[in-house]
This record gives C-alpha cells, structure tokens and sequence, in this order.
C-alpha cells in the first residue's frame, strides 16, 4: 500500500477533551479525518490498448467524464460543498484525480482478465477493489467515477467464457453491499462503542448470580465481541475489522445468555435450600431491574428467557420437595411441612394461616 498521510481537523477541540474525561471511549467522526489517497499500484500486467484512452468510444468516455466531474468539483454535489469549507481544503489537492481515473481504471480491467480464472478469484479480485477503494482516500473526489464503472463494465461488456454471468453477479453484489445508501437503515445505526459499553453493562447487570461467569464479566469489556472475524487484505497490507451494529451485538448477548443457562445443571445441585433462595432472590431482583432500567424492545428477549428459566427452576424444585418430602404440602405455591403429629414446622416465606372461628 503507498504512504498514507492521515491529517485530523478537530474543530470544537472543548468537546473532544470533554469526551476524553467523561466517556470510556473517544471516537473522532471521519468527517473530521482526511487524507489524499495514494497512487495504486496495477499487481498485475498492464495491457495498454494502442493510444489509451483514446482507443475506443468507451475510454474515451472515461477521458471525458472525469475531466468535466472534475470542473464541476466541489459544487457538484451537497458532499462536495460541504468539504469545500473546510480550513484545509484546496481544490488543487485534487489536481490528480482525473489522470488517476483514467490510469486506475485499465488496472481494473486488467487484473479482472488475469485474476478471474483462480481458484481463489472472488477474494482476489474484492481485495483488489477495496485496494483500489482505499486509494482515493477521505473524503472521497473521483471514487464514484470508478465505482460507476466496474458496475457499467460488469452488466454491459461481453466477456469470455471464463468470466459467466455468476461470476459478475457476485462482483456486482460485493459493489453494492460496499456502498449502500448512506440513509439506509444499516448505516443510521451507526455503531457508538459507547453505546456498546452501555448495553453490555446492562446485560451483564442482569444476569443471575447462579451464572458462575457473572462475577469475571463485571470486570471486563469483551472488545473481541464488539467485531465481525478480521479480515487482512494483502493488497492493503491492512487487517480490518468491521464493527457490529447495537442490534447484532445484542443478537450475541441473547445468545450467550442461552449458553450460560444450559451449563446449569440443576440435577447437580447440592446445596438446594441454597440454591432455592437465590432464585427466588434474582427473580425478584430481575423484574425490578426490568422494571427501573431502559431495555429495548430486543433486550427484552434476553429478560424474557431469565424470567422464563427462573420460573422453570422455581417450579423443578417445588416438584422435588413434593417428592423428596412427602409430607410437606403445597398451598399457593407455598411448601408447607407437618410433623407426624400434624403440628406445623417449617412455613414458605409470606405464608400466613387464617385461624379458625370458634364455634
């Protein structure tokens, strides 16, 4: 990858200390990160037609449309205007863009004709887009041209038979799924490690101290579950890890808490009067919680299944008395022991016995 020069414009620098002391995580937003790029390099053997760009009416075209993009640049779009008043910005920055076009582009066309008959093509070939992706740096000025036309020359252009319909479909896919709509509802929920934190807080809060992993989770931020598996790309010579949404990461905890809860093997339990009280202590504990805390309407899947698991204990233990002790007797779900002389020797808690009237 060529030398990146990462420049950060941090304008209200009070908030940014601010976060620094009083949130556990600082993020910096990209909008506020910038840098040029760099010159991308072809990782395969360039094939130039005679008198490139000027060859044929589509190159041509790519001549041309980059040149008057880049006349209209900034004012082209909202994006662009915006970027345009930022202090550092320079529209002979971006003097480069239209020639790296136009270079960039039969790379792509090349690599693609040399790369999509390996066994390994598909991660070949988006490692190499995201190579090329990355090359145009942030904000982005000509990466829109480039995407336009790997999509243009993959629905469009004849290809050998080496390269079938599948194959671009699934090129074409990777393109889209790379740049959705930015109002789409995958990226409004965009990801806040903070918010990460706070919802993990909760959950571990909620978890019942009959689950013995309960005590070292107080203690520790799992940044490992914060991530998708990384990804390196050799063409990058970057490892990325892409960060999970709010919604997938409680997705994991509901399964985790499933996982905990199927370790407890109530059958094992030695000290049951123990055990009993504690589940009747966290149930209660846990409905108050759910009560007073603010749980979204998918966090309350995980409430839903500890309230349902502890119900299920209260009720397996109820059973066992009844059978381990014939002679107590169940009143309201209240366990009620006798001796032989049928004096009363042990109540539930809250159990209350009305006296009989006189007669």
């Amino acid at each position: 990858m060529g030398n990146r020069n990462f420049n950060v414009d941090i304008h209200d620098g009070d908030k940014f200390i601010n976060d620094l002391v009083t949130k556990n995580f600082t993020t910096i937003d990209g909008e506020h990160i910038w840098d040029l790029g760099f010159d991308a390099l072809p990782h395969c053997t360039v094939v130039l037609p005679t008198d490139y760009p000027n060859c044929c009416e589509f190159h041509k075209s790519i001549k041309k449309n980059a040149l008057e993009n880049f006349k209209k640049f900034p004012n082209c779009c909202a994006f662009h205007k915006k970027i345009s008043k930022k202090g550092w910005f320079k529209k002979e920055l971006y003097n480069h863009v239209p020639e790296k076009i136009i270079t960039q582009w039969i790379y792509v066309e090349c690599f693609l004709d040399q790369n999509i008959e390996k066994e390994d093509w598909l991660r070949e070939i988006t490692d190499y887009f995201d190579y090329i992706f990355d090359s145009f740096g942030t904000p982005t000025f000509g990466l829109s041209d480039i995407i336009s036309l790997m999509l243009h020359y993959l629905k469009n252009n004849s290809f050998k038979d080496s390269f079938p319909l599948w194959k671009r479909k699934l090129l074409i896919e990777f393109i889209n799924e790379s740049f959705k709509d930015e109002k789409s509802a995958e990226k409004k929920a965009k990801t806040d490690i903070n918010i990460l934190h706070g919802t993990y807080q909760k959950w571990v809060k909620a978890l019942p101290s009959v689950v013995k992993e309960k005590e070292k989770l107080e203690k520790i931020f799992p940044l490992g579950l914060l991530v998708h598996s990384p990804h390196y790309n050799k063409f990058t010579q970057l490892t990325k890890y892409k960060t999970r949404t709010n919604g997938e990461f409680v997705e994991i905890l509901i399964n985790t808490t499933k996982t905990f809860l199927s370790k407890i093997d109530s059958s094992k339990i030695v000290d049951t009067q123990k055990h009993q009280l504690e589940i009747i202590n966290e149930a209660h504990r846990i409905k108050q919680v759910s009560l007073l805390e603010a749980y979204s309407k998918k966090e309350m899947k995980y409430i839903k299944i500890l309230n349902i698991w502890l119900k299920n204990e209260k009720e397996y233990f109820q059973e066992l008395n009844s059978v381990l002790n014939p002679t107590s007797t169940v009143v309201n779900n209240i366990s009620i022991k006798t001796e032989g002389n049928g004096n009363i020797t042990n109540l539930g808690d809250n159990a209350t016995i009305q006296p009989q009237a006189k007669p």
